[in-house]
């Protein structure tokens, strides 16, 4: 089969191959897939005979759990979790996410031909005084506690507390501190002219920001980091973009659109700290466009052979998260915390890595879901 018929095909969409814990047995796109239990499955026959997963608006997630229509949400809206705690029917289960969100800066353009990011020393943020003034004009602290209830946190690099041995606790970022923002600013040339300031040049600075629609939080959350960046003399433009649009507008399709100068956006991270794969020069996926020789070497003794050495890796990735507070192609806004509600019927289910169980495993103690008191 051609590659670029493998997404469409209906060998993938609606009969695929299943050699998991669970087959695939119908498939109604948008909606559901129904899993039937594989008998064969090498850690041992699953306890459950079929599984349902269900498409659900995050609107209706709490009806459905508390009616038993759902069992367990695996990504449950975490501005909805403080009304909620207290669901009789189910356990809320937590644990650290393996992702982080994030202000990104664009400095460059993808080089489709070359296949490398193209970083550009004349963009409009590449003056890293810029970018380091509006890391310490937002306070994330405060944003964590009254947009996310506590539930998300001030982050400080790019390697989240997900991964304990990696991440660098005693690295405290850029701190809160809008005086501080102001003299940086003043410092490197950045002159106020009326309300807000003016490049070191004289001419005017505008900043386009673009930021993704979802939930109730989306726009306020995103008008706190225009408002931040006023406050220390910046002219700052939002504009509020959907999910898809939004990521073809920053390149994930090689194509960067030119009108966006800083974006707000979000990454999971993968089980392996590596990060090459979002901040390589080589990665598509690096948004920022952002390369030096410097991160390139890290990168690299990353995943060499003296990395093996563990203590040698957590050294490089040391280093490496300390680059980027320095050089800030972005800076991360808030790690999070990922809670999942479970009936109350199920058993032997978990979150996180290295649980020690399997979706094998998991079984329920009735026939019906538990309903809400």
């Amino acid at each position: 089969m051609d590659v670029a018929k493998i997404s469409s095909s209906p060998e993938l969409r609606q009969k695929p191959i299943g050699f998991g814990a669970f087959k695939v047995e119908s498939i109604v796109p948008g909606e559901s897939v129904v899993f039937v239990k594989n008998d064969d499955y090498w850690r041992g026959a699953p306890k459950l005979d079929k599984v349902i997963l269900k498409v659900i608006n995050p609107t209706t997630i709490v009806q459905e759990l508390k009616s038993g229509g759902v069992d367990l949400v695996d990504s449950f809206p975490v501005d909805q979790f403080p009304d909620n705690a207290k669901m009789s029917n189910v356990e809320f289960l937590g644990a650290i996410d393996r992702a982080y969100t994030y202000i990104g800066f664009k400095l460059g353009k993808w080089d489709a031909e070359k296949k490398v990011v193209a970083t550009d020393p004349k963009a409009k943020m590449a003056d890293v005084n810029l970018r380091k003034a509006m890391w310490a004009a937002v306070d994330n602290d405060t944003v964590g506690k009254k947009f996310y209830n506590g539930l998300r946190w001030n982050a400080t690099t790019l390697i989240p507390p997900s991964h304990p041995e990696f991440h660098d606790a005693t690295n405290p970022g850029v701190a809160y501190d809008q005086e501080a923002a102001k003299k940086i600013l003043d410092d490197a040339g950045y002159k106020l002219n009326g309300e807000f300031r003016t490049n070191p040049d004289g001419s005017e600075l505008k900043i386009n920001f673009i930021s993704m629609t979802g939930g109730d939080i989306a726009e306020p959350l995103a008008q706190y980091y225009v408002q931040s960046w006023k406050a220390i003399g910046l002219n700052v433009t939002l504009e509020m973009v959907e999910f898809n649009t939004f990521y073809d507008r920053i390149g994930q399709n090689g194509e960067d659109d030119p009108t966006v100068d800083v974006y707000q956006g979000a990454w999971g991270v993968g089980i392996d700290v590596d990060p090459t794969g979002l901040y390589g020069k080589d990665a598509i996926y690096n948004f920022p466009r952002y390369a030096s020789a410097e991160n390139d070497r890290l990168l690299a003794e990353g995943v060499s052979e003296a990395a093996f050495d563990v203590d040698k890796r957590k050294e490089i990735y040391k280093e490496w998260q300390q680059l980027m507070v320095n050089e800030i192609p972005v800076f991360p806004t808030l790690y999070r915390a990922v809670v999942v509600p479970v009936n109350n019927r199920v058993l032997n289910y978990a979150i996180g890595d290295g649980t020690g169980l399997y979706y094998n495993d998991i079984a329920v103690s009735a026939d019906k879901a538990e309903v809400a008191q």
